[in-house]
């Protein structure tokens, strides 16, 4: 009986993506997880299926926007509200909240505009652009997560198609401890050992935890560099 109610589970979570009711999206990090079950008549597919309500939020009216659409992807804040809103209309799925974890990827990343060299934080950000990546750019200072940042400052957000290249152009890779016999050398790894670009162009940025928005224009191309200025009183120069 527990194998058919776990078998059954999974169906109804697949069939519910199917449907466009579940939406998984890389922006999901699993400190929600959803058990998606029949409270009565679990062992009674059919049953179950036409005894469903008769009105469930479409993503569509509570994202803004249908699943799978071009250039639409909703955040972990909007993804676990609509867990919830089904939670409450539907008696076959439940939100079960095991807490959160410290450890996860972050929500975006800032490059701050008043970094020492800029110019190559602009080179980094157009490689990014060339790849495929959306990147913002704020049009006024603004604070996250109590910090804060000029205008002008770059914001790459994880809550997009590319995210996987994103997190590996910031994070550091780690190599595992793979060694050859106890107390021998490390295994050379095939190729490369470290690939995050923002490490090797020495671009300044901060990880964001925790969800995060402000006055954020998106790039439409390349970026053009600002252009540069020189300032101070200007003092005489004799040449003899």
């Amino acid at each position: 009986m527990t194998s058919r109610r776990a078998t059954f589970s999974v169906v109804l979570v697949l069939g519910a993506i199917a449907a466009g009711v579940i939406a998984i999206t890389p922006a999901t990090d699993w400190p929600l997880i959803l058990q998606a079950a029949s409270r009565q008549g679990a062992t009674q597919p059919a049953s179950a299926a036409s005894q469903a309500p008769a009105s469930i939020t479409s993503p569509k009216a509570a994202l803004g926007f249908n699943i799978g659409d071009d250039y639409e992807l909703a955040n972990y804040t909007q993804i676990s509200a609509y867990w919830r809103t089904i939670d409450r209309e539907s008696d076959r799925v439940s939100v079960v909240e095991y807490g959160t974890t410290s450890v996860r990827d972050p929500r975006g990343y800032i490059l701050p505009s008043d970094q020492p060299d800029f110019l190559t934080a602009t080179k980094f950000v157009n490689a990014l652009i060339k790849n495929g990546v959306t990147v913002h750019r704020a049009s006024a200072p603004f604070q996250v997560a109590g910090e804060s940042y000029p205008a002008e400052s770059y914001v790459v957000k994880t809550a997009q198609e590319f995210r996987p290249h994103v997190l590996d152009n910031f994070e550091p890779q780690d190599y595992p401890d793979d060694f050859a016999y106890p107390g021998g050398p490390p295994v050379r790894p095939y190729d490369v050992t470290g690939y995050t670009l923002a490490y090797q162009m020495g671009v300044q940025f901060d990880r964001i935890i925790e969800g995060f928005d402000g006055p954020f224009e998106r790039i439409n191309g390349v970026v053009r560099p600002s252009p540069g200025k020189v300032s101070g009183a200007a003092r005489p120069l004799a040449i003899s």
